[in-house]
């Protein structure tokens, strides 16, 4: 999780500080505060600690996708939502980019409209009468994936050790996924996440992206 510097230059205060402190101020507990605001008091700890980035909280509520994936973009470029206050943990602003699947796929509608209606429900813009005829089951479990790094691809033959099709969870580190060139690709800690690995293997592109499943 990144945090960003002020312009005064001393280090930005993760929320999770800010709000242990004002808990203790008011007098709150953790299960208590997290009652009030209708999230697990394990979603609580989790910010107080740092160790879950305060962005996915908004993906958690909605309680779909099952998979939350947290980046500030790749070599093929930034999004939208990485720019400006939306990129930054200490500004309440918020948005989400679902990925739905592949274009193509009917699923794909599926999870769109899933996702929106349970985005205009949790704000109060619609009512659940009208939503609930069109919402698919939520997942069992919802986990939160913060990206480490990017492979940028630095050959004209890279190749991956296996066809992965995304959110692989290799389990040792130092397991060869993939050749760039005569250059061996391998995962830099245990349970490494593959997150999107591309079909189009161009030089100067992104291959994949590996992350590590936080607070898992």
């Amino acid at each position: 999780m990144k945090t960003k510097a002020p312009v005064n230059g001393l280090p930005a205060i993760h929320p999770g500080e800010f709000l242990r402190e004002t808990l203790g101020e008011l007098g709150l507990t953790q299960a208590a505060f997290a009652e009030a605001i209708d999230v697990s008091p394990m979603r609580v700890s989790h910010v107080l600690k740092g160790d879950r980035p305060v962005t996915a909280e908004l993906a958690l509520r909605l309680g779909t996708p099952a998979h939350l994936v947290c980046d500030a973009g790749h070599a093929a470029g930034r999004r939208m939502r990485d720019y400006g206050a939306f990129a930054d943990d200490a500004s309440p602003k918020n948005a989400l980019l679902i990925e739905c699947g592949q274009h193509w796929e009917r699923a794909s509608a599926t999870v769109a409209i899933d996702a929106m209606l349970r985005f205009l429900l949790h704000f109060g813009a619609i009512e659940r009468d009208f939503a609930a005829p069109h919402l698919a089951p939520l997942p069992a479990a919802q986990r939160v994936v913060e990206v480490t790094q990017a492979v940028t691809i630095a050959s004209d033959a890279f190749q991956f050790a296996a066809p992965y099709v995304g959110m692989e969870v290799i389990a040792r580190a130092g397991s060869v996924i993939g050749h760039d060139g005569a250059q061996a690709v391998a995962t830099p800690y245990d349970n490494c996440v593959l997150i999107m690995p591309s079909m189009r293997l161009r030089k100067g592109e992104t291959a994949v992206r590996l992350g590590r499943i936080v607070g898992g």
